[in-house]
């Protein structure tokens, strides 16, 4: 139907979440506007704006492991997870992976591409079984333009994202890989006991930390030994979790306050000498004593 909204399904399809998925388009539209409603970008957008751009997106459906974009795909879609988990990840060339983000339900992805135009900055893959909502982007430009909040929201999320990303980049250069590893553990939603829920494998926790799953074995066998965390199969329970936070922030306290900007320059000029003579940074260094047995600092 013209201007009725598209199901596609990529590959086989266990699920599906949506109950208007069966129903006519009318009962879909209604649970799509409701979904984008949901949305940080779209939360203050009026019902009838929402419906236009429920009509105009298209719910997909994928496998667990399935690749959603890879970087530089045209961003013309706002992606809106409606069920399962999504992560943003960047690779090198020789395989190398670093997670830059886990998006759940509710959660956007594309929102740098509604702001400037440009393509993916990263990939996406899915996590778990999944259903999104791909909205084309001009719409979505075109009402952040109409509706100031929405164009509020959009500047909103990309200065977190920013924001996100510089703390990220220092955790790399100032942080060590135990630290690193402790941050990502305390950053991940717990239930009532400190169970990290879902749970994270060491591959995962590593691809977050940059580090390798041995240097990440290490670390977490570290923190069990001091009582910080228990381990239980998959199951990671944070036992002391501001116990966890002080050891995490040692290195970045120093950075925060403690440290000048001057000596902050000559970190970063130190760290580029190092890469263009081959040596190995401070945080490479720290995930391989750990790695080789090297006690975890305390």
């Amino acid at each position: 139907m013209a201007g009725g909204i598209v199901i596609d399904r990529p590959g086989r399809q266990r699920s599906r979440r949506l109950t208007g998925l069966r129903g006519d388009n009318a009962a879909m539209a209604a649970e799509l506007t409701d979904v984008l409603r949901q949305t940080q970008l779209l939360s203050s957008v009026p019902d009838a704006d929402l419906a236009q751009l429920a009509g105009a997106s298209r719910v997909r459906v994928f496998r667990r492991g399935q690749v959603v974009c890879t970087m530089g795909d045209p961003g013309d879609t706002l992606i809106v997870v409606i069920s399962g988990r999504v992560k943003a990840a960047i690779r090198s060339a020789d395989g190398g992976e670093l997670t830059l983000a886990v998006i759940g339900p509710g959660g956007t992805i594309g929102e740098v591409s509604v702001a400037d135009g440009g393509p993916r900055s990263a990939d996406a893959e899915t996590l778990e079984d999944s259903q999104l909502l791909l909205v084309p982007r001009e719409p979505v430009r075109d009402t952040c333009a109409r509706v100031p909040a929405a164009g509020q929201a959009l500047a909103t999320i990309v200065a977190a994202t920013l924001r996100r990303l510089t703390d990220a980049t220092a955790d790399l250069v100032f942080l060590d890989l135990p630290r690193r590893v402790a941050k990502v553990l305390l950053s991940q939603p717990r239930d009532g006991d400190g169970v990290i829920s879902p749970p994270l494998t060491q591959e995962q926790l590593a691809r977050q930390a940059a580090g390798s799953r041995q240097s990440v074995n290490a670390a977490l066998q570290g923190f069990e030994r001091r009582g910080w965390i228990t381990i239980n199969g998959r199951a990671v329970t944070v036992r002391q979790p501001q116990l966890l936070a002080r050891f995490a922030g040692n290195l970045g306290a120093g950075r925060l306050s403690g440290v000048g900007a001057v000596e902050q320059r000559l970190t970063a000029q130190q760290l580029g000498i190092a890469a263009r003579l081959g040596c190995q940074p401070l945080h490479d260094r720290a995930a391989s004593m750990t790695s080789a047995g090297t006690r975890l600092p305390a």
